[in-house]
């Protein structure tokens, strides 16, 4: 996460919408709130319906016509399908708003290097961590994963390696970061889930309290296999953090 002038940013992340007019509503409590910038998907695709491109571009017409703030555009293939590169370069174009891409959840390199080229401005691109090997050294502007929620330093570290151009230290740390995602993919039919879990595995903040319906809470029996799990992973930074929950 970027630091500026001292200041953490804090961004939002309203959840999905159907309608230009509800993720306007939403996009509105988050500036109200003082939040700097806004992640926004692109209208829900459900029960069949796919935007057109020409609907892709006039849902980001409608909403940067009542919503001035800075945002992110996320063009997540869990909506249910993925605008093409070009047409998301072209709602860039379009508002000056927009100053990030975030590219989670889509895979490989091709769809960045599309969207790069066919960019008219330049805008932050945050790209997965898997393959970021790639995608980092062409340009992309940082990483996106939910693991970084749990171990922070771990990317960090991955970060620092690919920086340095120490292919060694990457290659390890980022086989590290494939065990953990694999191994809490037991997990994962969805991140709460499992981030949840690690939470009190790892006695961290933000273990106590519930999910939302309709996510049930994990047992004592799930937190524990998790615990035993994560401690085969030989990570450094896992280990860290169970060796102060046995000595606590």
């Amino acid at each position: 996460m970027a630091v500026c002038q001292g200041k953490v940013p804090v961004h939002a992340n309203p959840p999905e919408q159907y309608t230009a007019r509800d993720t306007i509503f939403h996009a509105q409590l988050a500036v109200a709130a003082g939040v700097d910038g806004i992640n926004l998907y692109g209208p829900e695709g459900r029960h069949g319906y796919r935007p057109t491109d020409e609907e892709y571009r006039a849902y980001f017409d409608r909403i940067f016509a009542e919503v001035s703030h800075q945002a992110a555009l996320a063009p997540h293939p869990a909506m249910g399908y993925l605008p093409k590169p070009r047409t998301v370069a072209q709602v860039v174009a379009s508002h000056h708003e927009i100053t990030a891409v975030n590219l989670a959840g889509v895979e490989g390199s091709a769809y960045f290097v599309q969207l790069r080229d066919a960019l008219t401005r330049d805008v932050d691109i945050y790209v997965p961590y898997q393959g970021s090997a790639h995608t980092l050294p062409m340009g992309a502007t940082g990483l996106l994963a939910a693991e970084a929620n749990i171990i922070p330093q771990s990317f960090r570290d991955y970060l620092d390696a690919c920086q340095r151009q120490d292919v060694s230290a990457m290659s390890e740390i980022y086989a590290g970061l494939v065990r953990f995602t694999a191994f809490v993919g037991q997990w994962n039919t969805a991140s709460p889930r499992w981030l949840k879990i690690a939470l009190r595995a790892f006695r961290l903040p933000g273990a106590a309290g519930g999910l939302r319906e309709p996510y049930l809470m994990p047992g004592t029996e799930v937190v524990d296999e998790f615990a035993r799990g994560a401690a085969a992973l030989g990570l450094p930074e896992v280990d860290a953090m169970l060796h102060q929950v046995a000595a606590a």
